[in-house]
């Protein structure tokens, strides 16, 4: 079993008042830390790590009629997950 601590006011528990932007990054990195500190228990078990930055797409929506709409933001990781004997995600 594994358990982890994050303490509150911590960047993976900053909590509701906090002002933060890209949580998904926090979390992709916090994964790849958690690999890698079981990898020297698990040889040839985990798999490699993503490259630790996403690609990411932000697009403005605005309405013909009704003006500005909002803002739709898509991150994706690079390729992961390539372990021994297997290949991982391609990133395109």
């Amino acid at each position: 079993m594994v358990h982890l601590v994050a303490p509150e006011g911590s960047i993976f528990n900053s909590g509701p008042t906090a002002a933060s932007f890209a949580s998904s990054r926090t979390t992709m990195h916090l994964m790849e830390m958690i690999l890698a500190a079981l990898a020297p228990a698990l040889p040839g078990e985990i798999p490699a790590m993503s490259g630790g930055d996403p690609a990411g797409v932000t697009a403005t929506l605005r309405h013909e009629r009704r003006g500005p709409g909002g803002m739709s933001v898509f991150t994706g990781a690079t390729g992961f997950g390539a372990r021994h004997g297997a290949d991982g995600a391609s990133a395109i």
